[in-house]
């Protein structure tokens, strides 16, 4: 948001500015920026008590782009990211990842959007575009045809589509793909994202999910061996309406012991139980990692959670 952009600004004497711009404030920080590229991930829902839905987001990201000499490089899997990067100059950069539970209508027409080999079209006309860079099962696809092998230390199908994007942009600014995948491998925490945490002697991993989709492409992150506790809080920052638990996919830990803590630990607990896993309440993280079954530990938690957890990094 505005305050913690300026505070960056003003921190660095960098000719080049990467600014992560909350959703709801693309407009504003467009409008003083000027930037040369917008880079459009995703659309999902998220803080339900005070943030709009994913339609009307779109619609200000395309009012806010409208009349700029601006290039966009944007998800073409996600149909109202399509809607407001038509505004401006558009890269299509296509992440492998299908999210489909916040992009059910058509947001030219409103009719149900038909999903078919991953790939989605409306009956109006409006469908995905076909994507300059693309995701493989080998690595990436280039606009030039190129295969390029993209050596990450993150884990997940998302952080590979994180990587896409990274390379697209770069290379915009004349950094070469090779030399901008090479980088990316680098890459073994982000902002304590996959941090090693020490609690009480236990090594875990720590995971950072904020809404349903970033849930479930945490948990598609979990090896079937590894012990999951999870925390959830429900404040300011995180919103405070946590229905969207009922959206994530917990019942991919059907027959599981899984930890719960945080402020809404008890409100997590009856979700893991309707999702058929065995939730093991407790307030005190270090408490919670000596009562769960052994194992490899990975903790996920949502904003301000995380953010405690951040404490027991090792």
């Amino acid at each position: 948001m505005a305050p913690g952009i300026l505070t960056a600004l003003d921190d660095s004497a960098s000719p080049t500015a990467v600014l992560e711009t909350d959703e709801l404030h693309v407009p504003s920080v467009v409008a003083q920026t000027d930037p040369e590229v917008v880079v459009l991930l995703n659309l999902t829902r998220d803080q339900l008590d005070r943030t709009h839905e994913v339609s009307r987001t779109a619609q200000v990201w395309a009012k806010a782009l409208a009349g700029r000499d601006v290039t966009v490089v944007a998800n073409a899997a996600d149909p109202h990211v399509v809607d407001a990067a038509l505004a401006a100059k558009p890269v299509w950069v296509d992440p492998g990842t299908r999210w489909t539970d916040d992009a059910s209508v058509c947001p030219r027409c409103g009719h149900l959007l038909d999903w078919s080999d991953g790939r989605w079209s409306s009956g109006c006309g409006f469908a995905m575009p076909e994507a300059e860079y693309a995701l493989t099962a080998a690595g990436v696809r280039l606009p030039d045809g190129r295969r390029l092998v993209v050596p990450l230390k993150l884990p997940g199908d998302v952080n590979r589509g994180n990587a896409l994007f990274a390379i697209a942009t770069a290379g915009l600014f004349g950094v070469a793909p090779d030399t901008a995948a090479a980088r990316l491998g680098e890459v073994d925490d982000v902002d304590g994202r996959y941090a090693r945490l020490d609690l009480g002697g236990r090594p875990a991993t720590l995971f950072l999910a904020k809404n349903p989709a970033g849930w479930a492409a945490a948990l598609s992150m979990i090896d079937d061996d590894a012990v999951l506790a999870v925390g959830i809080n429900a404040r300011i920052a995180d919103g405070t309406d946590t229905s969207w638990l009922y959206d994530v996919p917990f019942e991919r830990l059907a027959g599981r012991v899984v930890g719960a803590t945080g402020d809404r630990r008890s409100d997590l607990a009856v979700r893991l139980h309707y999702a058929g896993a065995t939730p093991v309440v407790e307030g005190d993280l270090v408490k919670l990692a000596g009562e769960l079954p052994p194992g490899p530990l990975v903790v996920a938690a949502n904003y301000t959670a995380f953010r405690e957890m951040r404490r027991y990094v090792s």
